[in-house]
Formats: structure tokens, C-alpha cells, sequence
């Protein structure tokens, strides 16, 4: 036992017996196999160890209870890496290969998979199917949009869809796909990040073709940059280097308040009217996920969401008062709503 995680090991080996095989079985509950800035998994798992000691074979189930993915607030400078070796000294001997053990592993995380990291804050689930060897290990299968926004320059945008795909890709540096779109009277802008999760690409495109400068003003003031002031054309240049990684770490601050207050969720944004509101959450149960949306006129909104089965949601919202809208610019009220999610 670790923390409040358990893990039980039971089985045998076959010291005396030619081949040594081995038969254990693994049960582990709240485990975490990967805690680090890029990484953090809290799962359950039923696994098995069969086999020759040479060459076992894993198999069995994972259900990921959180898994949280960071992306990096800046994009890492490029360092060389030489090899060195000291002149007259024979090279060092090769490692010895250890054990070829071989991977039969199915992991299921309906939800509670969060990535964030420069503005991003997203919720995903899905499953994945681990196969391959310990040295080698592919992963197919792939995760599903569930909610999420992008925050930058004082605008939360959401996305309408995304996905992370493992089809071959490393288990620690899958490729990411999210898109969002905004649509006024002369122009559609489409916000896309792509590319993978240790180097994310944030591309801007508008419908018609605009330079990136124009969309940013477009989707941030809604007029054209020669008739932005100089305090708002910084703010364009600020919200350039947001994007491309380059600038000042974005998010940072409200990433440490969600930690400190246990929370799941946690953003900043304006509303539809322009003014500033909170929505914070968290998940109180598998599938549960309760929240608010508060304005700074006092109103606010209560949301419980229950994941029924996979892609079937019910979802109810309350309104407490006032006419503050969410962060994600949805205006207040009260009802009860099921939604389904087709994944193709």
C-alpha cells in the first residue's frame, strides 16, 4: 500500500521448474504508475503475468479513474545532444536485452481525462488497447472530446470537437486534434491545435482568408486592426505569443488556485455581454460532475452532469439569480436536458 492507493500481488514462480514460469496476478486500486509534470494516471487495474521468465506475457484491464496530460506553457528551446567518448578508450559494451515481456493490456477512461497547458483546458474519454512488447509498446484506440475551452487574451473560446489519438503513436506523446469554431456576419474563424502533446500546434484560419493579426482582431474586438487602439494591438501581440508558445506562461496562476482548491475545473473568461465570470467544478462521483457559472453581477448557474453510458449524458442547470452568463458565454436558466455524443 502507497498513499491511499493498494496494490496486491498473488501467484507463483517456478524457481525449481525448467523455464521458470511465472503465473501472478495484480490487482491494484487508486494506483498511481505515472505522477510527473507532463503525466499524472490514477487508475484501477486487473492485470496478469504468464509465462516463462524470458519471455511473460502481460494481460488484463485498466479503468483510468483521472488521468491529467500537460501541455507545455513554452515551447522548449532546441539543445543538440553529441555523443562523447573519451579518445583511446574502447566504447562501452552493449546492455544486455532484458526479458521480452509482451503486452495484451485493454484501458478503458470514459471520462476525466483533462489536458491543459497554454489556455487549453479539456475533458476527454475513450479507450485504448495496449499492445506490443515493454521495450516497444503501441497503442491504438483514442479518446474523444467531452467538453472543453481555450482561454487566451481575456476570451474563452470552446471546442466543438477533438480527439487524441494512440493509432501507433508513444503512449507519452500522443497526437492532439481540437477545433474551434466562431461565426459573426462577416466572417468564420476556426482556432485548431494539432500536432502532439509534447509539441502542440495552435493554427488560426478564417473563412475569408485573413492575416493572422486581422482574425485575432476579428475574434478579439470584432473590428479591424487599423481601428484598434494601442493598448488593444498589445494586447494582439500578447495573445500571438500565447499561442505560439513563445511568450509569457499563460495560465499558470489559475492552474496552482485549481490544485490548491481540489477542483477538476476551473476557468476565466467574459460572458456573452463582455464581462468577466468563473466556472468551477468538480467531479463528487465517477460520471458526476457538478459545477457553477458565476458572473460579476451576481447571478450565476448550478450544473450537474451524469454520465449515463458511454456517449449519453443528462445534464441539468438551475439558475441562482441575476443575468450573469458562464464562462463559456452560455446564458443563464433552468432545465433538464439529455444529450448524445456519437464518436466516428
Amino acid at each position: 500500500q502507497a498513499g491511499s492507493g493498494t496494490v496486491r500481488i498473488d501467484g507463483t514462480i517456478g524457481v525449481l521448474t525448467a523455464g521458470i514460469p511465472i503465473d501472478l496476478t495484480l490487482s491494484a486500486r487508486d494506483g498511481k504508475p505515472l505522477a510527473s509534470d507532463s503525466l499524472t494516471a490514477t487508475l484501477d487495474a486487473d492485470l496478469t503475468l504468464r509465462g516463462p521468465a524470458d519471455a511473460p506475457a502481460v494481460g488484463g484491464t485498466m479503468h483510468a479513474k483521472q488521468v491529467d496530460i500537460g501541455i507545455p506553457e513554452k515551447l522548449p528551446s532546441s539543445v543538440a545532444t553529441i555523443a562523447v567518448r573519451d579518445p583511446g578508450r574502447p566504447p562501452p559494451a552493449p546492455a544486455k536485452p532484458g526479458p521480452a515481456v509482451a503486452l495484451h493490456v485493454d484501458l478503458e477512461a470514459p471520462n476525466r481525462v483533462f489536458v491543459r497547458g497554454r489556455g487549453i483546458d479539456v475533458e476527454l474519454g475513450g479507450s485504448l488497447q495496449i499492445r506490443g512488447s515493454l521495450d516497444s509498446p503501441r497503442a491504438g484506440g483514442g479518446l474523444q472530446l467531452r467538453q472543453g475551452t481555450i482561454s487566451f487574451a481575456g476570451q474563452t473560446l470552446k471546442f466543438s470537437r477533438g480527439s487524441i489519438g494512440f493509432n501507433g503513436a508513444n503512449l507519452a506523446d500522443p497526437t492532439i486534434e481540437l477545433v474551434s469554431t466562431t461565426s459573426s456576419t462577416a466572417y468564420v474563424v476556426t482556432l485548431t491545435v494539432s500536432g502532439t502533446a509534447r509539441a502542440p500546434k495552435i493554427a488560426l484560419t478564417s473563412v475569408p482568408d485573413l492575416p493572422q493579426d486581422e482574425i485575432l482582431a476579428q475574434l478579439l474586438f470584432k473590428r479591424n486592426v487599423s481601428a484598434l487602439s494601442p493598448f488593444e494591438l498589445a494586447q494582439i501581440a500578447s495573445a500571438l505569443a500565447s499561442l505560439t508558445g513563445v511568450g509569457p506562461d499563460v495560465g499558470g496562476p489559475l492552474t496552482r488556485v485549481r490544485r490548491a482548491l481540489g477542483l477538476d475545473r476551473l476557468s476565466v473568461g467574459t460572458n456573452a455581454s463582455g464581462g468577466a465570470a468563473l466556472e468551477a467544478g468538480r467531479f463528487v462521483a465517477p460520471g458526476v460532475y457538478v459545477g457553477t457559472k458565476q458572473g460579476v453581477s451576481g447571478g450565476g448557474q448550478a450544473t450537474v452532469r451524469i454520465d449515463i453510458t458511454k456517449g449519453l449524458t443528462l445534464q441539468g442547470s438551475t439558475s441562482t439569480g441575476g443575468s450573469a452568463t458562464g464562462a463559456g458565454g452560455e446564458s443563464n436558466g433552468s432545465g433538464v436536458g439529455i444529450g448524445y455524443q456519437f464518436e466516428y
